[in-house]
């Protein structure tokens, strides 16, 4: 355990706890994929207990959605990328990202739901083109 503990130290001691930080902060964009293409495995069990008059049809639109619009993102964040580069494309998704989330998560209507998800689809679209 002390050895543990000194190592750790030694890492902080040399500058490389710092670079560590910054690869895990820029690989959790990877982190914000995952989420919204998993996402609605989790929700739609849990929205049709909620709301029992949702159809078979809004179900599948509301799980689509975000992967319909990933296409979407890739194209214009290719556009994107050669006007404004990549650093600063990655920094201006993060924001409309957000905001996809903060839709879906104070959304009380299956619409509102339905552009949450679309939003986060699109930007998700913009960040798997820009890191690849």
């Amino acid at each position: 355990m002390l050895a543990n503990i000194k190592g750790f130290w030694k890492v902080c001691r040399y500058g490389d706890l710092y670079m560590v930080l910054a690869a895990l902060a820029a690989q959790s964009i990877n982190i914000s994929v995952g989420f919204c293409q998993g996402f609605s495995a989790v929700l739609l069990p849990q929205y049709s207990l909620e709301y029992p008059s949702i159809s078979y049809e809004q179900s599948s639109w509301i799980a689509s959605l975000g992967v319909i619009s990933n296409p979407i993102g890739a194209l214009l964040g290719g556009m994107m990328v050669d006007a404004v580069g990549r650093r600063l494309l990655l920094q201006s998704i993060v924001l409309p990202n957000l905001i996809g989330w903060l839709v879906i998560a104070f959304s009380e209507t299956y619409v509102f739901l339905c552009i949450g998800r679309f939003i986060t689809g699109f930007t998700i679209g913009m960040f798997c083109f820009v890191l690849n």
